[in-house]
């Protein structure tokens, strides 16, 4: 089974052949992964509402009697990967004066830190430096 996702003009020279893609099918609920690999991606460019994606082929790696042609699915792909990082919360991230810093639970105080990020995802950001794991961030709530 296969999966056609349009990827943004952005993001296109991230993704490459091979690269393993986590799939869920709004039909099947947030909580169902099923696993993929990029197969291809177009050189012909798309354009949807002004903005230029490229069709890229996500296989999956096992079928399923209730897939669907034509049913709506989230896909991310996995371009890079780093385990034993510490990692926060990327809505915790604030730049100010070009560089980013996060605001930290002091006991009652309030601390605003600078720090150096590493690979940012959809949901979280790396921190290489200026944060020790256990340290507890502020999330922003917009």
């Amino acid at each position: 089974w296969q999966v056609e996702v349009y990827i943004a003009e952005e993001d296109i020279l991230k993704i490459q052949t091979n690269d393993l893609a986590n799939v869920r099918f709004d039909a099947y609920g947030k909580d169902q992964i099923f696993k993929g690999t990029v197969f291809s991606s177009e050189p012909q460019r798309t354009i949807i509402e002004d903005t230029v994606y490229y069709k890229t082929i996500v296989i999956l790696d096992k079928d399923d009697k209730n897939f669907r042609n034509g049913m709506t699915t989230d896909v991310d792909i996995i371009t890079s990967q780093k385990s034993d990082v510490v990692r926060i919360d990327k809505r915790a991230l604030k730049i100010q004066n070009d560089k980013f810093i996060v605001r930290l639970k002091n006991g009652i105080q309030v601390e605003d830190r600078e720090v150096v990020v590493g690979l940012i995802g959809a949901d979280y950001a790396e921190i290489i430096s200026g944060l020790s794991e256990g340290e507890e961030v502020i999330i922003s709530k917009k």
